[in-house]
This record gives structure tokens, C-alpha cells and sequence, in this order.
């Protein structure tokens, strides 16, 4: 957990093109989304949170949207619990 005491952080996520590569909705103004990412090393600098997970429309996207990753990300779980499959 980020030990700064900022209220308010920048997420970074994919550049648009890599974002639209992916099929990744564009996020709109109001809509509710949730992130799980890092901070910089020894939170220096900025209160930047750079995405790890993206959770929107209904999906939880598993994606390093950091510089350098070109792989689409993967799906990993659904917004709507699923019971286990029968055997």
C-alpha cells in the first residue's frame, strides 16, 4: 500500500492506439472504473499510478499497460460470479 498521503493521482495507462488494439472501450466521463497498479520506486516524483489491472464494463482486464508491452490482455475475470463447471 502507497504510504504518500496524496488525495489525488494520475493513472497511466496504454498509449490510445494499444488501448484500441486491444478492443478496450474508451473510458467515458462519469463511468465508474477501478484500477490496480504501482507507484514509482520509493514513491519519488508525482503521485502517478501506472496500470496493472483494468476493471470496466463488466470485465477485468490483466494488462502491464506500461511502455514496451505490445501482447493484448487477457480477460481474468468476470464482473458476475460463475458457478464452478459441473464434472
Amino acid at each position: 500500500m502507497p504510504t504518500r498521503r496524496d488525495r489525488l493521482w494520475e493513472i497511466e495507462l496504454a498509449p490510445l492506439t494499444r488501448m484500441e488494439a486491444w478492443k478496450v472501450a474508451p473510458i467515458q466521463v462519469g463511468e465508474s472504473i477501478s484500477v490496480l497498479g504501482f507507484a514509482a520506486p520509493g514513491e519519488k516524483g508525482d503521485p502517478v499510478l501506472r496500470a496493472e489491472y483494468l476493471f470496466a464494463a463488466g470485465k477485468a482486464l490483466r494488462a502491464a499497460l506500461g511502455a514496451g508491452l505490445t501482447a493484448a490482455p487477457r480477460e481474468v475475470a468476470s464482473a458476475t460470479p460463475r458457478a464452478p463447471p459441473r464434472r
